[in-house]
């Protein structure tokens, strides 16, 4: 039997590869290689494996994304990850630590530094289910030889050593847990159906209780108590204290086979009442009280909850993914594409809907506009923020919410999307430095504006105030350290006034939303380091046509030029 521990490495790269395997292998280390992140989740469905070590960037499902969707899967969440970057991808690293990635190791490579890393990871892994082992032979329960074949066969098999033990017949699980809740320092309690207020298990959606295995015991005025099945995993701790925000959250350690049991009793006595209650339709998908037009249930804390986990939601889906809460008479359900159709990911009850909306508004930007269904707001959690559009659409019966996660401007993205980017931005920074004053025309004001921005961001002296100002008719892309505004001319006179007395800042401006003539003279008499004005123009010819009527921008000492992919060219 082979015991070597093994290692998945990913990379597109061949080279990468063969290096890791002729690292690894000399040392101990079984080694098997995936070039992709879809060959590496196939391999991890197909093989038991110890760690990873994977490249970030990777063409289709890069590095990130793959270590999302194995930190997500329940049966393969505990297996550590290291991810390749950069040597200075700072925001690779914040990326890959959401993304729950455990270590990283920099190009080029130190071969003691990778063989440390993987030492300390595969240690820490084993380390907590060998203390539960030990715990278990100190008290008398199993011997050392029982405690090496669980771990084996827990290896094998790809489940803890508690759950080996049991299949081997070597101890029932309650003596599992109970080792288990010493280890954790933790109560552990023998549930029983009497223990339970099922009023109080029905202020929960039962279906979140039995995604999380955990049951509420008892609550008083500053604290609830819960039944928990797995208090290692901090995803569902972390879920769990969401269901009280308001309160103290207590974790007691229970078999999960009782929680199921229990849950399951109270689910199928609210079935029925369902069934008996006159005029309620009866869907084949249980419908949680919280579902029902019953105020009771109606809590600004499970309000609270549904807000947090829409919240982590929207942060967790990829830039430019689109979703939708969709409300009618009894409900609300948000939808998500998936395999190119759109799913059901969560149900609400409908008196939720008004404190949704209220927490969206919150977090919006609200701007003076004639687009009143139009909103864009920003989510934050941790280190992680995000910015977001919204259409709101009203319907006769009810309205839907189109939500859109708008991508954040990567200099690295940028640059290493074509191989003439660094010679194009080397020409915009001399232009820029030349220029104080640029009217823009383009049919690509994207790529535009994330050319100025990379420019614009290098010639800060210093990068917290003033940012650079970016004025726009609608956000395709967030520019993190700008000060970025959706702008018409209420909100650009206001502005100009804002930034009067403030030292010289960068400005970009679009001025398809504004009266040219009126503003251009209000800008000009501002101090500004620079200031770039943009008009959509569909070529260098429908631009000069244009310019006989632009004799101010003239008289303001205004440079023309005409931006096309790779090409800026002067009129």
């Amino acid at each position: 039997m082979n015991n070597k521990p093994k290692i998945l490495c990913v990379d597109d790269d061949p080279a990468i590869l063969k290096t890791l395997e002729m690292l690894l292998v000399p040392n101990g280390y079984e080694v098997i290689k995936a070039s992709s992140g879809e060959e590496a989740i196939k391999k991890i469905l197909e093989e038991r494996v110890d760690l990873i070590i994977m490249d970030v960037k990777m063409p289709g499902m890069d590095g990130l994304e793959t270590c999302r969707r194995i930190k997500e899967d329940d049966q393969y969440q505990h297996l550590p990850v290291v991810l390749i970057t950069g040597l200075t991808a700072k925001e690779e690293r914040v990326k890959g630590i959401e993304a729950g990635a455990e270590d990283f190791i920099s190009k080029p490579f130190d071969a003691a530094e990778i063989l440390a890393r993987v030492k300390m990871l595969l240690k820490a892994k084993n380390l907590q289910e060998r203390r539960i082992g030990e715990l278990l032979i100190e008290m008398g329960f199993i011997t050392e030889e029982q405690l090496q074949q669980a771990l084996l066969l827990a290896k094998e098999q790809k489940i803890k050593v508690g759950e080996a033990l049991s299949s081997m017949g070597a101890l029932d699980k309650d003596r599992i847990y109970w080792a288990l809740s010493t280890q954790l320092n933790m109560n552990y309690i023998e549930l029983a159906p009497d223990m339970i207020d099922p009023e109080l298990v029905k202020q929960f959606p039962i279906e979140v209780l039995e995604r999380l295995l955990c049951l509420p015991l008892y609550e008083t005025a500053g604290e609830i108590n819960f039944a928990i099945a797995d208090p290692t995993d901090y995803k569902i701790v972390k879920e769990i204290k969401r269901l009280r925000p308001l309160k103290s959250v207590q974790l007691h350690l229970a078999l999960p086979e009782k929680i199921s049991k229990i849950l399951g009793s109270i689910k199928e006595t609210l079935y029925q009442a369902q069934e008996a209650e006159p005029g309620f339709p009866l869907e084949k998908e249980f419908i949680p009280s919280s579902v029902k037009k019953s105020k009771k249930a109606a809590t600004k804390e499970n309000f609270l909850y549904y807000w947090e986990e829409l919240k982590d939601f929207f942060l967790s889906i990829a830039a430019g993914q689109v979703c939708y809460l969709v409300k009618n008479s009894t409900e609300i359900r948000l939808f998500s594409l998936k395999n190119s159709v759109y799913e059901s990911i969560c149900t609400y009850p409908e008196e939720a809907y008004s404190f949704i909306q209220d927490r969206l508004k919150e977090s919006s930007y609200h701007f003076q506009s004639n687009k009143q269904d139009l909103f864009y707001f920003h989510l934050q959690s941790g280190e992680q923020k995000s910015i977001f559009c919204l259409h709101q659409v009203f319907a006769l019966g009810g309205d839907f919410l189109q939500i859109t996660k708008i991508p954040e401007f990567s200099k690295e993205e940028l640059i290493s999307r074509d191989a003439q980017i660094p010679h194009l931005l080397k020409n915009f920074q001399e232009l820029v430095g030349e220029y104080r004053r640029i009217f823009w025309g383009s049919n690509d004001s994207l790529l535009l504006k994330e050319c100025l921005y990379y420019i614009f961001s290098t010639m800060m002296e210093t990068p917290e105030f003033p940012p650079p100002i970016f004025g726009e008719e609608e956000f395709a892309l967030y520019f993190p350290k700008s000060l970025q505004l959706l702008i018409e001319e209420a909100s650009l006179a206001k502005l100009l006034d804002s930034f009067k007395d403030l030292s010289p800042s960068i400005l970009f401006l679009e001025l398809s939303a504004v009266k040219r003539n009126e503003f251009l003279p209000k800008i000009s008499a501002h101090n500004f380091k620079h200031i770039s004005l943009y008009h959509p123009y569909s070529s260098s010819e429908e631009m000069k046509k244009a310019m006989p009527e632009m004799s101010c921008l003239n008289k303001a000492g205004y440079k023309f030029l005409f931006f096309q992919p790779h090409e800026i060219i002067s009129l």
